[in-house]
């Protein structure tokens, strides 16, 4: 089923349905490119511990700023994986690696106190970020595409 055959209104349930996985996409997708202001009120209206309401305050924090939500996300994906219907898991799955990379990353790109601020060192960190930044949009292209798969687009259509 493709998304196109599936309205997202709200936020979407853990009920099996062909549009199950694609309304979950396209969530975690709205979740990727919104405010921090309307993925707090969204967490903010999900506070019980219901598979549903733990599902959508991870995709929330998942997208968070701060790498601490990342990892409060990845510990939410775990907690409801058991109860997930099993078309999720493998997307849940793959969310969690996502946010692995993206820890790891962060992790590498947390800079050491630089010892000096020549013209030679700061290039050196201008080329390493360039690098680290392609490194990331390789990954993000990735991520794209096997969510085009997943989700039953052409790869390389846009949403």
């Amino acid at each position: 089923m493709s998304l196109n055959s599936c309205a997202l209104h709200s936020v979407p349930n853990l009920e099996s349905s062909s549009c199950m996985l694609p309304e979950w996409l396209a969530f975690s997708q709205q979740a990727r490119v919104a405010t921090p202001e309307w993925r707090r009120r969204v967490a903010e209206r999900m506070t019980t511990s219901s598979p549903r309401s733990v599902m959508v305050r991870a995709t929330m924090y998942a997208w968070d700023a701060n790498p601490a939500r990342w990892r409060e996300a990845q510990r939410m994906y775990s907690s409801v994986m058991p109860s997930l219907p099993r078309e999720l898991v493998m997307l849940v799955q793959q969310w969690q690696h996502e946010i692995d990379l993206r820890l790891k990353l962060q992790q590498q790109s947390t800079p050491v106190a630089e010892p000096s601020h020549s013209s030679s060192s700061k290039a050196q960190r201008i080329d390493a970020l360039e690098r680290q930044n392609a490194e990331l949009q390789r990954k993000l292209d990735e991520l794209a595409h096997i969510e085009a798969v997943m989700s039953g687009r052409p790869v390389g259509a846009t949403r």
